[in-house]
């Protein structure tokens, strides 16, 4: 695998993949070869199986005021019933963030696509769903860590998770990171947003479109994005509602720009990670086999993350 710092670069500096993946558009998933993925498979133990996907419509009123709320109708007979969804926004819910949801610049999105090419079919989360993401799981459980360390964690306030605090994190539980891991990032928001009452969750509605949000995350910059390509990370998510730390500050570098346009990395946001963290404490080990389902959607920008751990 090359090296993040021997990867080409564009014009403007910044390290790109487009190369490695040069018509696969499944990006880093294409990781996750036979090969990885029995070697996955074999981390299952009991069998136990924890979702890690919160219900449809849990974050009302929306977190990005643009996209609303989802409408859940359902009509009932005598011999049954029908049911549709209204204002449903894939991304507004455990979900993959997907190749088409973030450009960079004026070179485009993964491989250097532009629009024409999206429209074309270019890119769709459909691409992603054939085969699905089966990989060997590893769970980064910071509030944890930080707890055992002594010091307190406060999953409401903006903190950009750096490098040391990840590998002092998988020292610590004894899960070193493999190629083609899906590594997830457990920051606590969930649980905390899950804790608030009604007042509190709708002080919150549009509050990520007006970047009053903070939460913790990933630090911004291009220094995870070298962390997870060296370390040949196939995703990445967390429970938090951007992945990196937000707000970003201007000139940061958003790290949604390394990862899913130059290196084909996908994103998961607002998982369910809490129920995770109990039974990986319980049990002593946090990797396990990680199925995810992305939605099978033509031109799709992101999904649902259909997915659960079994340990």
């Amino acid at each position: 695998m090359i090296a993040y710092d021997d990867l080409p670069v564009t014009a403007d500096g910044r390290h790109h993949a487009w190369h490695v993946f040069a018509g696969d558009e499944r990006g880093s998933l294409g990781r996750l070869t036979d090969e990885v993925v029995r070697a996955a498979i074999a981390e299952v133990r009991t069998g136990e199986r924890i979702a890690l996907s919160v219900p449809l419509g849990t974050f009302q009123p929306a977190l990005s005021g643009k996209r609303g709320d989802i409408r859940h109708s359902v009509t009932r007979t005598r011999s049954g019933g029908d049911d549709k969804l209204d204002n449903f926004y894939l991304q507004e819910s455990s979900q993959w963030d997907g190749f088409a949801h973030v450009r960079y610049r004026e070179f485009g999105f993964l491989g250097g696509r532009d629009v024409g090419d999206l429209n074309a079919g270019a890119l769709g989360i459909d691409r992603m769903a054939p085969a699905g993401i089966v990989a060997r799981g590893v769970l980064v459980d910071l509030p944890r860590h930080w707890a055992a360390t002594g010091r307190v964690w406060d999953p409401a306030r903006r903190y950009e998770i750096t490098i040391a605090d990840v590998n002092a994190a998988l020292a610590a539980q004894s899960s070193p990171v493999r190629a083609g891991d899906v590594l997830l990032v457990r920051t606590g928001w969930v649980g905390w947003y899950l804790s608030l009452d009604e007042a509190a969750r709708n002080e919150l509605g549009g509050a990520m479109t007006s970047a009053t949000l903070p939460s913790p995350g990933l630090c911004q910059g291009d220094t995870f994005a070298r962390w997870l390509w060296n370390h040949g990370v196939a995703a990445v998510g967390a429970d938090n509602p951007a992945l990196e730390a937000i707000p970003v500050p201007k000139g940061a570098g958003f790290l949604h720009r390394y990862l899913l346009p130059l290196l084909g990395i996908p994103i998961g946001e607002l998982w369910a990670l809490d129920g995770l963290a109990a039974a990986c404490e319980r049990t002593v080990r946090w990797s396990f086999l990680l199925v995810s389902v992305p939605l099978n959607l033509p031109q799709g920008v992101g999904s649902p993350n259909n997915a659960v751990a079994v340990l």
